[in-house]
């Protein structure tokens, strides 16, 4: 399953760039119960985001600063069954003042549903986005 979510900012590309950049600095997101624990540093590095008791654990893959672009892998999750979960989020610029970001992923949905597995990373990729908007918006 694919899926690509953009949004354009309001900022240059540089601002959106150097909060994603800092892969294990979650302090942008806005919500009550995630903890963040950093392993590691660089490529290979993992951060092990924690929601309510549960845990992602995902892999800095790869990361371009030139062309505003980093991949990242899931390890292990306990928040759903996907499997061979590949990201990529890139930064672009449109003007000086204006970047628009794609967060695109590519992955096997396990035993949800397709559609059902849709609706919640679209979801979740667009929450995350309405967070960085926030912090880099104001």
């Amino acid at each position: 399953m694919k899926i690509i979510i953009s949004r354009d900012f309001n900022v240059p590309a540089e601002n959106v760039w150097s909060v994603l950049e800092d892969f294990g600095n979650m302090g942008w997101l806005n919500m009550a119960d995630i903890s963040i624990q950093v392993i590691g540093e660089g490529i290979g590095m993992v951060r092990r985001v924690s929601l309510n008791g549960q845990y992602i654990d995902e892999r800095l893959e790869s990361m371009d600063k030139q062309a505003k672009l980093l991949t990242y892998s899931i390890e292990e999750c306990e928040l759903f069954p996907f499997k061979n979960y590949l990201a990529q989020m890139t930064v672009e610029k449109i003007t000086e003042l204006e970047c628009k970001m794609t967060w695109m992923s590519n992955f096997e949905e396990g035993d949800m549903a397709k559609d059902e597995a849709e609706s919640m990373m679209t979801f979740n990729y667009n929450t995350m986005l309405d967070s960085l908007a926030a912090h880099v918006e104001n």
